[in-house]
């Protein structure tokens, strides 16, 4: 029965190749049998004695020699073959995994956070650059840190910020000659009482401090209070950038105000009414110096009821006062 269909189709199915040719080859790119012999699949008995290899729903032909590139149509697809003995279907072909890149990335992110925490330590070493010319204009107000602390821990503070052209000179020549007697000479450090002071820690002594008004300035603007040698390897650049962007003046009326006089009382003229109950330009030059020489301790030491070492220490400044004229010429009037 197969010879006879094959024998009535095979010259039909062959002149249906010759005149529409063209059509069949359009139809191989939807996925049409790619030649005319494909289309025997429909026999396999026929199929198997002509062509030599037929499975039931399927043919496989030999495209070379070699049989490396054989071609199977099955239910209208066309998969190339490779081998012999291949496989009943061929599998398409499957894009090869990327190669991960996990080394590399795990660089790219440990430098780029490297650099991140670069920048901000970058940005937070120029902020007090930068706040030190915002302080340059007269109408600002900055608060000190230990404002800032005492906000933060809901206690308050008293401060009422006053000219240096509202502070009495008694008070100017108290404080200069009790804390840096040098101040209108150096460049923001006192460099040979900060050499006795490293000479004196080398040698195991006790050291005492070698801060100026301009490092006190800017320990109390921008850094912390307590004692260490971390602080003070920072408040020395600080203080000479500090001098360099402030006058002498500005300086001095910037330490008067936010200099701490007791707890929760900053400035001078809190301190002089809390103290003495008058206003910092009324200050006498016994009251200045009680004032100055509380400044090292301003929790113990209590400039309204001084000790008899507090007085002697009053006494001493009072004295030095009387003949600063010359080495307060930077601040004066």
């Amino acid at each position: 029965m197969c010879r006879l269909l094959f024998g009535m189709a095979a010259p039909a199915a062959q002149d249906m190749a010759a005149v529409d040719w063209k059509a069949r080859h359009k139809r191989q790119s939807v996925g049409f049998p790619p030649h005319p012999w494909s289309a025997l699949w429909y026999c396999p008995a026929f199929a198997a004695r002509n062509i030599g290899k037929v499975e039931c729903g399927r043919t496989i032909q030999p495209d070379d020699e070699t049989g490396t590139h054989d071609r199977q149509v099955e239910h209208g697809r066309v998969a190339e073959l490779t081998g012999d003995d291949a496989p009943e279907a061929a599998l398409p072909a499957q894009s090869q995994p990327e190669e991960t890149e996990g080394t590399g990335r795990a660089e790219g992110d440990r430098r780029l956070i490297f650099l991140r925490i670069l920048k901000a330590l970058l940005a937070l070493a120029l902020l007090p650059v930068a706040l030190m010319v915002l302080y340059l204009l007269p109408f600002i107000h900055p608060p000190s840190t230990l404002m800032l602390a005492d906000l933060a821990l809901f206690r308050g503070y008293d401060r009422q910020w006053v000219p240096l052209e509202r502070i009495s000179p008694n008070l100017i020549r108290a404080v200069m000659m009790s804390e840096d007697g040098q101040f209108c000479s150096h460049d923001g450090v006192d460099w040979v009482q900060m050499r006795s002071v490293i000479d004196d820690a080398l040698d195991g002594e006790e050291t005492r401090g070698a801060s100026t008004i301009t490092m006190q300035t800017v320990k109390n603007l921008f850094l912390w209070n307590s004692r260490s040698f971390i602080r003070k390897g920072m408040e020395i650049p600080l203080a000479l950038i500090a001098d360099k962007v402030w006058t002498k003046r500005r300086t001095m009326e910037l330490y008067l105000n936010i200099a701490e006089w007791g707890p929760g009382i900053y400035g001078v003229e809190a301190a002089s009414r809390h103290h003495f109950k008058i206003p910092a330009a009324k200050l006498s030059a016994r009251q200045a110096a009680l004032l100055a020489v509380s400044l090292p301790n301003p929790i113990d030491r209590n400039a309204s009821k001084p000790g008899p070492g507090l007085r002697r220490l009053a006494a001493m400044v009072e004295r030095r006062a009387r003949g600063a004229d010359p080495y307060i010429s930077c601040v004066d009037r």
